[in-house]
C-alpha cells in the first residue's frame, strides 16, 4: 500500500525491516520508473542500492541502480557501461521494456559522453529492436542520432535529428535532456543568444538529474557574452545531490568567469 500511496520510502523501510527482497526489487523498480518527489539523486540512488542484499546484487534493478550512480559519478568508466549493459539485457530477459529502455538510453548516453560512436550506434541497434514491439522506445531513435552527430562534431547534424523527435512520446526527464541539446547545438552553431532560450529550465525539480544540463545554461551565457550573469551566479545549487562530474563542470565554468573578473579568492574557492 504503501508503494501504490509513493510513499517510496516508507515501502522500502518495510521490505528491508520484513527481509521481503523480492518486494524491495520490485519497489525499487517501481520508484526508478515513476520517479520521486525531489528527483533521484545520485546519493539517493547509492542509499537504495544499499539496501539490497549481496545475494541480488546481479538483479536488473540492481545492476541499473549502480549503472546510474556511477554515470554520476564518472560515466566515462567501464563500471558505468557494464551495469547499464547487465541491466539492459536483464530487463529484456524479464519482458520489462519500460525498464529496459531506461537502462538503454543511459547506455547510449555514456556511449556519447566516453566519445566513441561504434558504441553509440550499438545502443541505437538495441534501442530499434526494442521500439519493434515498445512503441516509445522509437522517440529515442533520433535521440540517439543527436548523440553520434555531437561525438563526431557535427552540430548541424545534432540539431537536425534532435527537431525530429516528438516531444510527445518523451518522458519529462528526456523532453529536458533534448532541450539540453538543442542548447547545446546552437551554441556550437554560433547561436549562443538562441540557445540561451532553449536551455532546460528548473532542472532541480526533474525526476532523475539530467546529464551535463547544470552547465548548460552557465556556458550558453558565456558564449553569448554575459560573463556578468555567470560571476553572481548561485552555487548553492551546486551540492553533494548532483553527480561529480556535473559539479565539476559547472565549478569549471563558476571559476573561470570569476578568475577573468579578477576575484581570484572565489574562483579558488
Amino acid at each position: 500500500m504503501a508503494r501504490q500511496r509513493g510513499d517510496i520510502e516508507r515501502a522500502i523501510g518495510l521490505c528491508v525491516e520484513g527481509a521481503a527482497w523480492d518486494e524491495l526489487l520490485i519497489t525499487l523498480e517501481h520508484a526508478v520508473e515513476v520517479g520521486v518527489v525531489g528527483g533521484l539523486r545520485p546519493q539517493l540512488l547509492a542509499r537504495w542500492r544499499s539496501t539490497i542484499p549481496q545475494a541480488n546484487a546481479a538483479a536488473p534493478i540492481s545492476r541499473l541502480l549502480d549503472g546510474l550512480v556511477e554515470r554520476e559519478r564518472d560515466p566515462t568508466t567501464t563500471e558505468a557501461n557494464d551495469a547499464l549493459d547487465d541491466a539492459a539485457t536483464g530487463f529484456r530477459a524479464a519482458a520489462n521494456p519500460a525498464l529496459e529502455l531506461v537502462a538503454l538510453s543511459h547506455l547510449g548516453y555514456v556511449a556519447r559522453i566516453s566519445g566513441e560512436p561504434d558504441r553509440v550506434l550499438a545502443a541505437r541497434d538495441r534501442i530499434a529492436a526494442l521500439a519493434e514491439h515498445h512503441a516509445p522506445a522509437a522517440a529515442f531513435l533520433p535521440l540517439c542520432d543527436a548523440w553520434l552527430a555531437l561525438v563526431r562534431g557535427r552540430p548541424d547534424d545534432q540539431l537536425a535529428a534532435i527537431e525530429a523527435i516528438d516531444d510527445s512520446l518523451l518522458p519529462e526527464l528526456w523532453r529536458a535532456t533534448r532541450d539540453h541539446l538543442v542548447a547545446h547545438a546552437l551554441s556550437n552553431l554560433g547561436r549562443p543568444h538562441e540557445a540561451l532560450a532553449a536551455v532546460p529550465k528548473n532542472i532541480e525539480t526533474r525526476h532523475l538529474a539530467i546529464p551535463g544540463a547544470l552547465s548548460t545554461e552557465l556556458g550558453c551565457h558565456w558564449w553569448a557574452g554575459h560573463p556578468e550573469v555567470i560571476h553572481d551566479w548561485p552555487a548553492d545549487g551546486i551540492g553533494a545531490e548532483y553527480g561529480a562530474r556535473d559539479r565539476f563542470v559547472t565549478n569549471v565554468f563558476l571559476a573561470l568567469c570569476r578568475g577573468y573578473a579578477g576575484d581570484v579568492h572565489s574562483a579558488r574557492r
